[in-house]
């Protein structure tokens, strides 16, 4: 059993690519999307999942809406609240029957699921899409980049506002 919790944003073709290769063992994907914004994302959300019902019937496609896709925190909270629904709903279902796709919606939301997946101790993966010949290399080294300083910048704040420090 594994389940997919995958950020999106107006793009959503990483979540295709990676249900052609890995759906086998899927039993539940998690879009996570941001509120109206500049786009409908709820719309786009929902159009996903209906398009995706159709050539995966067997998957349960679920939906969260997160207050703020430029900040660390929705994000981050919005996982870890799935991750705990999904552990209460099976008492099977263990840390890495989970993973978190950190590929979709903005840098920030990336940056979080890839700082949730650290937290949660859940897998991560990254689905690589094919980049116009001028981008290359340097598009995903400037989101592993992103990712790095967003991990160590953010980490802290997150581990100190969610976790009880007990001192002695």
């Amino acid at each position: 059993m594994t389940i997919f919790i995958a950020p999106i944003g107006t793009d959503t073709e990483h979540i295709k690519t990676w249900l052609k290769e890995e759906s086998r063992n899927l039993s539940t994907l998690w879009l996570i999307h941001s509120k109206k914004g500049n786009n409908d994302f709820i719309k786009i959300a929902k159009k996903l999942s209906s398009d995706l019902s159709k050539s995966y019937s067997n998957i349960e496609i679920k939906l969260k809406a997160i207050s703020d896709a430029f900040t660390i925190d929705p994000t981050m909270d919005a996982i870890y609240e799935v991750i705990t629904q999904e552990e209460l709903e099976d008492v099977m279902v263990n840390r890495q029957d989970f993973i978190i796709n950190i590929t979709g919606g903005t840098n920030i939301m990336a940056a979080a699921a890839m700082n949730a997946a650290t937290f949660n101790q859940t897998r991560a993966q990254y689905v690589l899409q094919p980049q116009p010949k001028d981008h290359g290399q340097s598009v995903h080294a400037s989101m592993l980049i992103l990712l790095v300083i967003c991990f160590i910048l953010d980490m802290y704040d997150y581990l100190k506002e969610h976790v009880k420090w007990v001192q002695h």
